[in-house]
């Protein structure tokens, strides 16, 4: 592990300097107050790194604003019990079942577990590579390359 003042690995201790805990080498350790030895962190699992390496897209689906609207009129709901429920404002409500602004996810999870819809949709990440464009003109990249 690395140390957290200079960056050597070695073995660590965890060393209290000007009032923060810091893991420091044994050489850094005389500018505190060694407390311990250091443990170790443990490696994340392989079912939590691929979890990590898989990036999703979240979209909102597009008709949000009907789905909304009708699960408020089928709990009987008007817009005032509706906001007091999401702890949201009246006028956010009313510009979301017009569809006049953007769903944002955290909005999309709380309606979500509120009215037990889907309105996110979970998709992988694709990623695509993009074509080298070369250009005819001479750029200040070219310059520094150059010299």
């Amino acid at each position: 592990m690395l140390c957290d003042m200079c960056g050597k690995e070695a073995e660590l201790f965890k060393t209290k300097i000007e009032n923060t805990l810091l893991d420091v080498c044994s050489s850094c350790g005389r500018y505190g107050n060694v407390l311990r030895k250091s443990i170790e962190e443990r490696q994340p699992s392989a079912q939590k790194k691929e979890a990590i390496t898989k990036p999703t897209e979240e979209l909102i689906i597009e008709d949000y604003h009907l789905l909304v609207r009708q699960k408020r009129e089928k709990l009987g709901l008007t817009h005032e019990e509706f906001a007091k429920m999401l702890n949201e404002k009246v006028s956010l409500i009313h510009k979301l079942e017009t569809g006049s602004i953007a769903l944002s996810v955290p909005l999309a999870r709380k309606l979500e577990k509120q009215l037990h819809l889907t309105l996110i949709e979970k998709y992988p990440a694709q990623h695509q590579k993009q074509a080298k464009i070369s250009s005819a003109s001479f750029t200040i990249g070219d310059l520094i390359k150059v010299k």
